[in-house]
């Protein structure tokens, strides 16, 4: 799974690569884009062993995976 983050005015543009993905994704239509993504390393929290990443929006429910891997690129 692909996402691409980028800045207000689309200068600065990230994309993450989620590998080994897992969860539950889901979007209003008209609601718009992601406030909030969040990345937790679980491995501080001794799960690494279930998934390492807990990507998830903060400021509302809709967006909530864990994945085993992730790479990041600048585009």
């Amino acid at each position: 799974m692909n996402i691409v983050v980028t800045d207000d005015n689309d200068k600065y543009k990230i994309k993450l690569t989620l590998k080994q993905v897992y969860g539950e994704i889901k979007f209003e239509v008209g609601k718009g884009p992601l406030q909030s993504l969040d990345i937790t390393d679980m491995k501080s929290f001794g799960y690494e062993t279930d998934s390492r990443f807990h990507v998830y929006d903060y400021e509302n429910d809709d967006f909530s995976i864990w994945c085993d891997e992730i790479e990041a690129e600048i585009i």
